[in-house]
């Protein structure tokens, strides 16, 4: 579902006029509105880590409180967010040369490492939760099936880690090699 909607919002919005995607999408843009390429830098790494693991917390407990509902609606609005901020950065690069095939798929090379760590962080996060309800509902919260939990969240929280590093690292690196 994840992919699914990442690629279909990032279709119909690298397919719009700038002008268009600023205005239909500016809720999704507005932290990022004022820049013509992404700002990814080290000195960012624990803005971005803070950000990232309250994206990690929220989609625990609406997992845990909506369970199934709660995880598809903070995985979808992620998708959205994603691929419409990453279509308003391809169109920038590419402005003044038409859409470029090569700026695109450079921008997604220097974005993908710490964005698919990042979707797998908050998609074990959402299972945690998940387990965790599932686990209260069948009456068996004990240290046997908590456990399961505890490592899971433990693990989302280190794809977090991972995935800011990237995001301060690799990202800024691989944007100045790619041009």
């Amino acid at each position: 579902i994840f992919v699914g909607i990442f690629l279909a919002f990032f279709v119909c919005t690298i397919t719009m006029p700038m002008k268009q995607l600023v205005t239909d999408f500016s809720i999704h843009l507005e932290s990022v509105i004022t820049l013509t390429k992404p700002n990814y830098q080290p000195e960012h790494f624990l803005g971005i880590l803070g950000n990232n693991l309250l994206v990690v917390v929220g989609v625990f407990f609406l997992s845990v409180l909506y369970r199934i509902g709660g995880a598809t609606l903070v995985l979808s609005w992620n998708a959205a967010m994603w691929a419409t901020i990453f279509s308003y950065f391809v169109g920038m690069q590419s402005m003044g040369e038409g859409a470029s095939i090569v700026s695109a798929s450079s921008f997604l090379l220097a974005v993908f490492p710490h964005t698919l760590l990042e979707a797998i962080a908050y998609i074990v996060a959402a299972i945690s939760g998940i387990l965790l309800m599932r686990n209260f509902v069948r009456n068996t919260v004990d240290s046997a099936t908590m456990k399961p939990v505890g490592i899971l969240f433990l693990v989302a929280i280190l794809f977090v880690l991972i995935g800011s590093i990237a995001e301060t690292t690799w990202a800024p690196s691989a944007l100045r090699w790619l041009g």
